[in-house]
């Protein structure tokens, strides 16, 4: 791979998925960035950390940050001060990667995919898209009319060229990224042969759980997703889990396709 891999984690030394995955792939391309109090939980649950875990796992400089942009941003960071142009950031709950071809599996790793991926990013025709995705498993099998889509909501997997945008904000951050590269006249890229499965963020422990579940925090921070992204419809509703969300969120995307 030509990219290094960054995994924001948070309270999920015991149950890190994004790594065992990496690791079953042999994959080792990659940093965690977690917390500071949390260095040597991460670096014990993992043996082979065991010679490189100064290396691996990269702390910030601070704990108790309640954003996971912080972290984020702190990926950006190390990147450009390596030299590199692009990155890839993961989510720490992801399962597995697919590859398919009009809902029928190809037979690839993780890494021929991430490979594959990394190629069409960097190919002149995508000079303009500063963050890459892939679908969620949800619609894997699904027959797709199309083999990408551009400036779409992506999650959870990123390829992002290293520029002055950077993550703000408490929730809905990854979304308020995208945003800001729509508005600056450039691309998101969603491929659609590609696909990911994860797990349900409320059903691991770990990450900023309490902002989902805590209806004064949910609402505090999307307010001040609505402050940096007034064109967005404001109205929140609760979802069928419960949880506070902005009822017409998917609306902004049309005003970019």
């Amino acid at each position: 791979m030509k990219y290094p891999i960054y995994i924001p984690s948070l309270g999920r030394y015991e149950n890190m998925r994004t790594v065992k995955m990496l690791l079953n792939a042999g994959i080792d391309n990659f940093f965690i960035v977690v917390e500071k109090f949390e260095k040597f939980d991460y670096m014990l649950h993992f043996p082979v950390f065991a010679e490189s875990g100064a290396r691996k796992i990269l702390p910030l400089p601070m704990s108790h940050c309640g954003t996971s942009s912080i972290a984020r941003n702190f990926c950006l960071n190390h990147a450009a001060k390596n030299g590199h142009k692009k990155l890839w950031m993961l989510d720490d709950d992801i399962t597995r990667v697919f590859a398919h071809n009009q809902g029928k599996n190809i037979n690839w790793g993780v890494q021929e995919i991430f490979e594959e991926l990394e190629k069409i990013a960097d190919s002149p025709i995508n000079k303009k898209v500063m963050a890459m995705g892939l679908r969620t498993s949800a619609s894997f099998l699904k027959q797709v009319k199309k083999s990408e889509q551009r400036n779409c909501s992506l999650s959870s997997i990123y390829l992002l060229t290293v520029d002055n945008f950077r993550f703000r904000g408490i929730m809905l951050v990854d979304m308020d990224y995208q945003l800001q590269i729509l508005r600056a006249g450039f691309e998101t890229l969603r491929m659609e042969n590609f696909a990911f499965s994860f797990i349900t963020p409320t059903k691991i422990k770990g990450g900023y759980y309490d902002i989902y579940t805590d209806d004064e925090k949910r609402r505090k921070a999307i307010n001040l997703f609505l402050k940096y992204n007034p064109d967005v419809d404001p109205e929140i509703s609760r979802n069928t889990t419960g949880f506070l969300v902005l009822k017409n969120i998917s609306k902004i995307w049309r005003k970019f396709k």
